[in-house]
């Protein structure tokens, strides 16, 4: 999991002796290191600067908002992939 490399933002893969194969891929633009991004953005840090801040004030937070955020952001399937809701970021804006 990142925040895009190529198109994939979520691969899973099986390695066995020297191979690898790729068994789900999720693509841009839905990806937790670009949600991850996005709060960091929020909370008045620098993106792709300032995500270590945002981790070392986590353990210190309170989960409020974890309902919003799945109500509103990020829909979460069963099988463990996500999308989501493009109505709330700018990633693909020119």
């Amino acid at each position: 999991m990142d925040g895009v490399g190529e198109w994939a933002t979520t691969t899973i893969g099986q390695g066995r002796g020297n191979r690898i194969e790729i068994l789900k891929e999720l693509h841009f633009p839905h990806s937790l290191g670009l949600l991850y991004s996005a709060f960091t953005a929020y909370c008045g840090f620098r993106v792709n600067s300032g995500e270590y801040k945002l981790m070392g004030l986590a353990p210190y937070g309170a989960p409020k908002f974890v309902q919003a955020i799945y109500d509103h952001l990020l829909d979460l399937k069963p099988d463990g992939s996500f999308w989501l809701n493009l109505d709330y970021f700018a990633f693909l804006a020119a």
